[in-house]
């Protein structure tokens, strides 16, 4: 019996012994901070993460304590006391906010709609950048003090916040599977290790929580990281959203290797160039977009000064750029390597030269700025090139509103022809005071309607052309009630109608001032004074379509980028990659339609193509008529097949044997008289006639208007 029970005894102290050999002891860390106070901080807890090779920093601790002990509450607004300077040494060694100038911009499209007639334009801007700054933010406060005496730290990876946007944003949750009440923090990080914001609570035992990373109390709403869990009673978490795609990869500067930081890295999805996030990129240089859908996407890079802002393929412009696929899930990497850019600035006074203007925006084509309260701005971020700068315009694209500021380039124009060009290179990449006076211009007013109903069209563009020398001046856009008002015009004679297809009701047809169907019959608007002139309305009447396919000679490979046009009107269009084409918005009446020519319109260049008119004839006057109606609206299948003609060249000099440049030579058939086609001399003298069918010619300058003095 004693034995029994000594044995007993001796089993119960051994098991007792073993027991508290193997209780885990934490063991603390005595920090001491730039004034001598020592402050313990508890190592982390043990981690049971949910994914692994996670680029965790090791020093990150989970909890503390003040060195005598006195526990700190859980809040998340918690200002902790300035003598916890053991954290704020933590908090240095890792990842800080960082500033940027402030005239850093984003683009913002602004597209001028495209011309439907061939005329002379005057190049519009395609892109403009208004300021967007991304908010960095590490924590709503100091990171909280939190005593754990045991405690599960979990990690969820990767999470996608993109709030913003039409993008995604990933949601988890967890679950509180303690005997007590858990005390949490919540550690949020991106996907390099940098911590970006910390967050704590309480959850009661068997209780759940569900959080939307839209609701994440940091700044930054475009984001792709992970989250650490910790708490001090076991706890279960998981992903309950979708796996997001994600974008991410290195910027570089020009030599391929050194990371750089920029303060605005943007996607946008593809063909429309919708904006999908953006954000800054790291100390590191990596940048991550997330919570994207499936589809084509470009990124673009807003570069501060001397780096050159760009697309992900090094592209300047978006008409130009290469998109890229993002698939329903994954990472797709994109590493960039940015080159030297410069920049342009000056101030923009009132007429009176002294006056600053505020919130005016200035522009290069493809880049801008707006003015801040002293009318300074700044467009940095300009690959190397030639530009033009001018300030205003009817519209005001920092305001988003209409402006009464006439457009003016430097200096002192409202011709771009006539305006300065700045070069930016290697040798000057920098151009200051280039300064504008604005004045402040006339105005036309009135409606476009239905002729049947009388009823307000909304939502229509109303192009504004200078008269004689025909380039694009500004748009007017209707309300909901049809109205519209177009500011900012200089004193002259303008040609105003409604012919944008993309922005006009369907069903309509084309229609000039006063009531005119094209574009040569257009009567003048003036304006005298900085005036406004009013009743400019438009009854628009019915149209209907023409549509078909140009083809090559062999009738069956197709023609992209063919101009196909009425006979009379100046109104054509250009053919797709499928040959496929539609004149829209033609008043109903009888077409001669014809395709081809010696000049592209749609590329601006020579064509070889002889012009054809429909069906399959060279002669105008062998032409079909093609009808529109309200019983045959839209009429289809008009198709071409093309054949390539043959050319004329010479030069054009002086008595004296000096080229003359910008002559006009023509060469009509020789014996009826058809125009077959023209062009000017280059700088040499020179001339080529292309496109010409099979016969004789009369070739001459017989144009008094292109003939020298």
């Amino acid at each position: 019996m004693q034995r029994s029970l000594l044995v007993g005894f001796s089993f119960l102290l051994v098991s007792l012994l073993l027991a508290i050999l193997f209780i885990p002891v934490a063991t603390a860390v005595t920090l001491v901070d730039d004034v001598g106070t020592e402050t313990d901080i508890l190592p982390a807890p043990v981690t049971d993460q949910l994914t692994t090779d996670l680029p965790l920093a090791d020093e990150q601790p989970a909890a503390y304590r003040i060195q005598d002990d006195t526990p700190v509450s859980i809040n998340p607004q918690l200002a902790v006391d300035d003598e916890l300077s053991a954290y704020e040494r933590w908090q240095r060694s890792h990842p800080q906010r960082f500033d940027f100038p402030a005239d850093v911009y984003v683009p913002t499209t602004y597209n001028q709609p495209r011309e439907q007639t061939f005329v002379q334009w005057q190049p519009v801007v395609h892109d403009y950048y208004a300021p967007r700054e991304y908010d960095r933010t590490i924590s709503s406060g100091q990171r909280p003090l939190l005593i754990m005496t045991a405690a599960l730290s979990q990690t969820l990876s990767p999470l996608h916040r993109n709030s913003d946007s039409p993008g995604l944003s990933s949601s988890f949750q967890f679950t509180n599977t303690g005997a007590g009440v858990a005390t949490y923090v919540i550690d949020f990080y991106w996907l390099n290790g940098d911590l970006i914001y910390t967050e704590n609570g309480s959850l009661t035992a068997g209780g759940m929580m569900t959080y939307n990373m839209d609701n994440a109390g940091f700044g930054e709403t475009t984001f792709v990281g992970y989250a650490i869990i910790s708490s001090d009673q076991l706890i279960d978490a998981s992903i309950t959203s979708p796996d997001y795609p994600y974008v991410t990869g290195v910027i570089y500067e020009d030599d391929g290797s050194t990371p750089l930081q920029v303060n605005n890295v943007n996607i946008n999805k593809w063909p429309y160039q919708e904006w999908y996030g953006g954000s800054y990129n790291l100390s590191d240089g990596s940048y991550y977009l997330g919570g994207l859908e499936e589809g084509d996407y470009g990124l673009w890079v807003d570069a501060p000064y001397p780096w050159a802002s760009q697309w992900h393929d090094g592209n300047a412009y978006s008409e130009n750029v290469n998109p890229f696929a993002v698939g329903a899930s994954g990472v797709v990497t994109y590493d960039i390597t940015l080159q030297p850019g410069g920049r342009i600035s000056g101030t923009v006074f009132a007429s009176d030269g002294v006056t600053p203007l505020e919130n005016i925006n200035v522009d290069v084509g493809g880049f801008g700025a707006c003015t801040d309260s002293n009318g300074r701005y700044t467009i940095q971020g300009l690959p190397y090139s030639n530009y033009r700068v001018w300030a205003g315009g009817s519209w005001n694209y920092c305001l988003n509103q209409p402006s009464v500021y006439i457009q003016e380039f430097y200096s002192e124009t409202m011709d771009y022809n006539q305006a300065i060009v700045f070069t930016v290179d290697g040798t000057t990449d920098t151009y200051t005071d280039v300064d504008f006076t604005l004045d402040v211009g006339g105005v036309i007013k009135g409606r476009v309607t239905d002729a049947g109903t009388g009823t307000g069209l909304a939502n229509t563009a109303i192009q504004i052309d200078d008269y004689d020398g025909e380039w694009h001046v500004t748009n007017g856009w209707t309300d909901a009630n049809g109205y519209y008002t177009a500011t900012g015009l200089y004193d002259g004679d303008f040609r105003v109608g409604v012919r944008d297809f993309n922005n006009m009701p369907a069903g309509y047809a084309q229609q000039y001032y006063n009531q005119r169907q094209f574009y040569h019959e257009a009567d003048r608007v003036t304006i005298s004074g900085a005036g406004t002139v009013t009743g400019i309305d438009f009854p628009l009447q019915p149209g209907g379509t023409v549509s078909g396919y140009v083809y090559a000679s062999d009738g069956v490979t197709p023609l992209e980028n063919v101009n196909v046009d009425i006979e009379r009107g100046n109104m054509g269009t250009c053919t797709d990659s499928n040959g496929r084409y539609t004149i829209y918005s033609l008043p109903y009446d009888s077409y001669k339609i014809r395709a081809g020519g010696g000049w592209n319109w749609c590329l601006n260049q020579d064509s070889s193509y002889i012009t054809e008119y429909y069906s399959e004839t060279y002669d105008v006057n062998q032409a079909t008529l093609i009808t529109l109606d309200s019983g045959n609206p839209d009429v289809d299948n008009i198709n071409f097949t093309m054949e390539e003609g043959g050319l004329i060249t010479g030069r054009v000099v002086n008595e004296a044997n000096d080229p003359l440049e910008g002559v006009q030579v023509n060469a009509d058939h020789y014996d009826d008289g058809w125009h077959g086609g023209g062009a000017q001399t280059d700088a040499s003298g020179y001339y080529t006639i292309t496109a010409l069918f099979d016969g004789d010619y009369r070739v001459g300058v017989n144009d008094p208007n292109w003939i020298p003095d």
